[in-house]
């Protein structure tokens, strides 16, 4: 018999907003209604804070003979010309390095990382750095002729 001191589940931080993701395995399968998927599990990391989840890529029967969620995530995740020639495999899909926008369900009560969408480097960087205030814009001047000021304005 096993000996061991039985312990509760440590409970993880999980991630919002955006990472830098891992694919850390790739598997194509079927969905529970019958559909083409691929089931990606994937390393997600914000800060210090790392958190393991899986994606699925589902193939919908209606109007997506591109297979339109898959062409996203191999163009995020530069494999956009395995895409294009027909050559996306479970292996090519191992091992990738990506990033995406991370939110937060809740399954069987507890908090579970997703992957909202998956965003390049630069839309990465950008939400990093938070919203920008705007560029300044000067107010319109007008020059004012000094023969329209009348002495009872000047201040000295």
């Amino acid at each position: 018999m096993l000996q061991y001191t039985p312990t509760q589940p440590e409970v993880s931080d999980v991630i919002t907003g955006p990472a830098q993701i891992e694919t850390l395995d790739a598997e194509f399968t079927t969905s529970q209604k019958g559909n083409p998927m691929v089931k990606l599990k994937c390393k997600a990391k914000s800060g210090t804070t790392v958190n393991t989840f899986f994606h699925y890529l589902v193939k919908m029967p209606e109007n997506d003979d591109e297979f339109r969620n898959l062409k996203d995530f191999c163009y995020k995740f530069g494999i956009g010309d395995y895409y294009q020639n027909q050559q996306v495999t479970e292996t090519v899909m191992k091992g990738l390095n990506g990033y995406a926008e991370m939110k937060v369900e809740e399954y069987n009560g507890e908090p579970q990382n997703k992957a909202h969408y998956f965003i390049t480097k630069s839309e990465y960087e950008r939400k990093l750095k938070g919203p920008q205030p705007p560029a300044y814009t000067p107010k319109s001047t007008t020059a004012t002729k000094t023969n329209d000021i009348i002495d009872d304005d000047v201040p000295f």
